[in-house]
């Protein structure tokens, strides 16, 4: 079985216009069931080896924003220490098994195709949904998907696979029937999970 992390970047909602964020990103990490607890305390291992033992405090994170712009812990590191920390994590990606999905979605190039355009969140999600079945039928797995928090589209996209289980995709030139995801997506605050955490950082 793989625990399949999603999490997203450039969310300004349905603002398709956004000046400075273009592209809404979904991202998922699919990790395998035998190498989860190996990696999540090799995570844990690489930041305790930075922050000490403030990174075992149950509201500590490190995201790929804070290592990029030098905020939140990384504040007082300077570039190449930050630079250094993020090669270390996500070198563990193929370290332990993992695998990297990804769908970007060209928000203005949506705006501009369609009248009442969805939430890029559930188009990206369509995308990565097939993407992720197709990786699961070729490794003849199963797959659960726990995702990084999105209030504003948590209850579509419950609906939307519980669709997709049993009707297909529908969706574009090909329909998918997802079969190799079970149950639905699980919601979680990304300070509370280090592949959450990991996943940002992909």
């Amino acid at each position: 079985m793989y625990l399949v992390f999603l999490d997203s970047s450039g969310n300004t909602g349905r603002d398709l216009a956004h000046p400075t964020s273009a592209v809404y990103y979904l991202l998922a990490l699919a990790v395998p069931t035998a190498q989860a607890r190996r990696l999540e305390d090799a995570i844990t291992g690489v930041l305790r080896a930075r922050f000490g033992s403030a990174c075992l405090d149950t509201a500590f994170e490190c995201k790929g924003a804070d290592m990029y712009r030098g905020e939140g812990p990384c504040a007082a590191m300077p570039p190449g220490d930050r630079i250094s920390l993020y090669g270390d994590l996500v070198s563990l990606v193929a370290s332990y098994g993992a695998r990297v999905m990804w769908q970007g979605i060209d928000k203005r190039h949506l705006a501009h195709r369609y009248e009442r355009p969805m939430h890029p969140h559930t188009l990206a999600f369509i995308y990565l949904a097939e993407d992720v079945e197709r990786f699961l039928r070729r490794e003849r797995d199963v797959g659960l998907l726990i995702a990084d928090e999105e209030k504003e589209v948590e209850e579509q996209v419950i609906a939307d696979l519980a669709r997709f289980k049993t009707t297909g995709t529908a969706f574009g030139h090909t329909s998918l029937n997802l079969t190799r995801i079970v149950d639905n997506v699980h919601w979680i605050k990304s300070h509370r999970s280090r592949f959450l955490q990991l996943c940002d950082c992909c």
